[in-house]
């Protein structure tokens, strides 16, 4: 793993977050300090302790902190983003990050151990359009690498069902629109709308990963791989 200051350098950022975390018992305790990437030196640091029922509590603490600390560099859009939950249920939002984690694994067992978060935690709170855009995207990759010929539908269903309901539920949620991008091409090989979503997604966030990965793939079925290596932008 690089330290805070390299990763800056190489992701060509002006600051980093890094810290630590220490959990005993019920409580949770976390170091935090801003990284100035050009002087190589701290601008601020603080230290949190809070319940660990309290998750949420603390991560707003720590994100007014570096807020104020970046004096103002924060546009209204990035501060709306920085504050914005998707749950208020500390056990659904463990559930939802466990599920995504496993999901970089690429594994039957991790995908089935995911989908099985994911519907845990929309057990608790069926309202999270991360969760559904979660579940989505899980629906879609065993659809796409482990499913049976008998359970293809089943689960291509279930992927369009979820991406869906995560859109019905926040229209400009990247992950969702991210989770369609998925969908598209496993389930109907439809690429102009996996080009669409995929674009949507990074307009959104621009720092997702796998819209780029489902763009490379429709720009290569559709014989435009030179074009697509000029990115997103790249008209049909």
């Amino acid at each position: 793993n690089p330290d805070a200051l390299t990763a800056g350098r190489e992701l060509n950022v002006d600051s980093v977050l890094e810290g630590n975390m220490q959990v005993a018992g019920e409580r949770i305790r976390v170091t935090v300090q801003l990284m100035n990437v050009k002087s190589g030196s701290p601008s601020w640091a603080g230290t949190f302790e809070e319940k660990f029922t309290d998750l949420f509590a603390l991560q707003d603490s720590i994100a007014e902190k570096v807020s104020t600390a970046l004096k103002g560099q924060i546009t209204a859009a990035e501060r709306e983003k920085i504050y914005r939950r998707y749950t208020n249920n500390v056990s659904a939002y463990q559930l939802y990050m466990r599920g995504r984690s496993r999901m970089p694994l690429l594994t039957k067992d991790d995908a089935l151990a995911a989908i099985s978060d994911f519907e845990g935690a929309l057990a608790l709170d069926a309202s999270s359009a991360l969760t559904h855009a979660g579940l989505a995207m899980a629906s879609a990759s065993i659809r796409s690498r482990f499913a049976h010929s008998s359970e293809v539908r089943t689960w291509e269903q279930r992927a369009k069902e979820q991406a869906k309901r995560a859109l019905e539920l926040d229209p400009n949620l990247a992950e969702a629109h991210e989770a369609l991008a998925a969908v598209y091409p496993y389930t109907d090989f439809d690429w102009g709308h996996t080009i669409e979503e995929s674009r949507r997604a990074l307009d959104l966030n621009p720092n997702l990963e796998l819209p780029h990965q489902f763009l490379a793939a429709a720009f290569y079925h559709l014989g435009l791989l030179e074009q697509g290596r000029d990115g997103p932008q790249v008209a049909l």
